[in-house]
């Protein structure tokens, strides 16, 4: 292991030799494509218990942003680790630091990993959540089997990658091959229709916690509500900590925010008219997971997270 609290600042790992974590598990796993993406999974006692997703911010050091609510378990179960899975390869990770009351960590890379490999992060964006911004969620997460056919975009570039982690690294893999759930890289559309909204987020804010820090996050903060494109047909629980991206005129793609959290689904109706049986009654009704919650990377607390990570004033 590294020393230093960003980890082992872009050594070079030998490419050549096979590596296994501690649990016994490979170092690679397959993915075709590259982004700044990565998805970040909680291990106890070398089971996957919680997932989530995050982003590139600083490639030789190794340091990923991600909600603050996706590694905020290890605060109490000292015994968890954070598998880092980046373009193919898995690293292990430890929170090095967060935003005070914002729902943004920050994870460093802790064992030997080469730099050079990785892409470049994407610049975070000045500028505030507004109504009407066109935005890209992006992340990784489990899908349900067959989610993939049903979920290109009407209106935009909504992307399905399946990866092989939940089957073939982990070796999770369910009797009945219908219903294999597995991780999807997703990036998923949609317009903020909202830029003042205020939430609660289970252990971080919460109006009636008897925690004062949790009740003061749910007074002070205030996120963004992004209406996605297309129904996305399952939760989006895993996209937490995955950046959200913005093109902007003449700056290029920006990172906007985070997704904080999902409100409940809703549902929509078919047509009117009688309903013979329960089957006719379940096929008339549509569950809809089309709503994010973000939090802004703009705000003072996330910005004074991304200087001390930049090592700048």
């Amino acid at each position: 292991m590294c020393a230093g609290i960003l980890g082992c600042g872009g050594d070079s790992a030998d490419d050549d030799e096979p590596k296994k974590s501690d649990c016994g598990y490979g170092d690679t796993y397959e993915q075709d494509f590259g982004s700044t993406a990565a998805l970040l999974v909680l291990e106890i006692h070398c089971k996957p218990v919680l997932m989530g997703s995050g982003w590139l911010v600083r490639k030789d050091k190794g340091v990923f942003f991600t909600a603050y609510h996706v590694v905020e378990p290890l605060d109490v179960v000292p015994v968890g680790k954070i598998r880092i899975f980046f373009n193919g390869r898995v690293y292990d990770g430890m929170r090095i630091d967060r935003a005070e009351t914002q729902d943004i960590a920050a994870v460093a890379i802790i064992n030997p990993f080469d730099a050079g490999i990785f892409p470049d992060p994407v610049p975070l964006a000045t500028d505030t959540i507004m109504m009407g911004n066109r935005v890209a969620l992006v992340g990784i997460h489990l899908h349900p089997p067959g989610l993939g056919a049903k979920n290109f975009g009407r209106y935009g570039p909504t992307v399905f990658r399946p990866l092989s982690v939940f089957s073939e690294y982990y070796g999770i893999r369910f009797g009945d091959p219908k219903q294999q759930m597995e991780f999807s890289f997703d990036s998923l559309p949609g317009y903020v229709m909202t830029s003042n909204k205020q939430v609660a987020i289970r252990g971080l804010a919460a109006p009636d916690s008897p925690n004062e820090l949790v009740r003061l996050r749910y007074r002070k903060n205030r996120y963004g509500e992004v209406d996605l494109d297309d129904n996305h047909n399952t939760r989006l629980a895993g996209l937490s900590g995955g950046p959200v991206f913005i093109s902007l005129y003449p700056q290029g793609l920006l990172v906007l925010g985070a997704v904080t959290a999902e409100p409940m689904p809703r549902l929509e109706y078919g047509p009117k008219g009688e309903l013979k049986n329960s089957e006719e009654f379940l096929s008339w009704i549509t569950i809809v997971y089309d709503i994010a919650v973000i939090t802004a990377v703009s705000h003072p607390e996330v910005r004074a997270l991304y200087r001390r990570i930049m090592n700048v004033p």
